[in-house]
C-alpha cells in the first residue's frame, strides 16, 4: 500500500477548477495493479471524492499517466458551483487490487477515511 499526503489546496468557486497532485516515484506497474482512493480534509472531517462535499459542490477525480507525463498525476476537479473551498490536506491511497479482490473490502468502508486509516494502519 502507498499513501501520498498533500498540504492545503483551495478550489475557487469556478466550474472546472482543478488542483493537480503529482505522484512522485509512482510507477505504471503499481498503477496498473492498484485501486486508488482520494480524500480531502475539510475542516475536521475527511471527505471521500469523487462526490458531494457539503455546500461546496460536486468534485471528480481523474488520473493522468502516459509516455508524455514524467510522473502520474491525480486531478481533483470541481464540476458544480458552490462556495470556494479549502482543504487542509489531501490523501491519495493506492491499495493492491488483489487485496481488494480477495474480499478484504467487506471489512472496510472505503468512503470513510478514518475506517481505511484504521484498517490499513496508515500514518497521520
Amino acid at each position: 500500500m502507498i499513501q501520498y499526503n498533500f498540504g492545503t489546496k483551495t478550489w475557487p468557486n469556478l466550474l472546472f477548477a482543478d488542483n493537480v497532485f503529482f505522484l512522485d516515484g509512482m510507477t505504471t506497474s503499481v498503477l496498473d495493479k492498484s485501486a486508488y482512493f482520494t480524500y480531502l480534509k475539510v475542516g475536521n472531517i475527511w471527505m471521500s471524492v469523487p462526490g458531494e462535499i457539503g455546500g461546496f459542490g460536486q468534485f471528480r477525480v481523474y488520473m493522468h499517466s502516459g509516455s508524455t507525463i514524467i510522473w502520474p498525476e491525480v486531478v481533483i476537479r470541481r464540476v458544480t458551483a458552490g462556495s470556494a473551498m479549502t482543504a487542509q490536506a489531501t490523501r491519495i491511497i493506492f491499495i493492491p487490487a488483489n487485496d481488494i479482490r480477495n474480499d478484504r473490502q467487506a471489512a472496510v468502508n472505503f468512503n470513510d477515511y478514518e475506517a481505511v486509516k484504521k484498517y490499513y494502519n496508515l500514518p497521520d
